[in-house]
C-alpha cells in the first residue's frame, strides 16, 4: 500500500462492526430460507421477512408450522415451532 491507512474513528468502527454482524445474520437467514423452500407446498405460506430479520422472530401460520414440523423437524426445532 502506498498510502497509510488511518485508524477508524470509534463511530466508523461501530458502523463497520454492525454491518458485519447484519451481513452474518442475513447470510444465515438466506440459508434457512433455502431449506424452507425445499419443503413442498410451504413457499406461499411463509411470512414476509425483511432484510436482517430472523425467521425465528416471525409468526408462522398453523399450516406453515405443520408443514415445517413434518417436512424438516430439526429446522422446526431450531425455529422453535413445536407447540407442546
Amino acid at each position: 500500500m502506498s498510502q497509510e491507512e488511518k485508524p477508524l474513528s470509534p463511530l466508523e468502527a461501530k458502523i463497520s462492526q454492525a454491518y458485519r454482524v447484519n451481513e452474518a445474520v442475513e447470510d444465515e437467514q438466506r440459508e434457512i430460507e433455502v431449506r424452507l423452500n425445499k419443503i413442498e407446498g410451504l413457499k406461499p405460506l411463509l411470512p414476509n421477512r425483511k432484510y436482517g430479520q430472523k425467521w425465528e422472530d416471525l409468526e408462522f401460520g398453523i399450516s406453515a408450522q405443520s408443514l415445517i414440523e413434518r417436512g424438516d423437524a430439526p429446522l422446526a426445532g431450531y425455529l422453535k415451532l413445536f407447540n407442546y
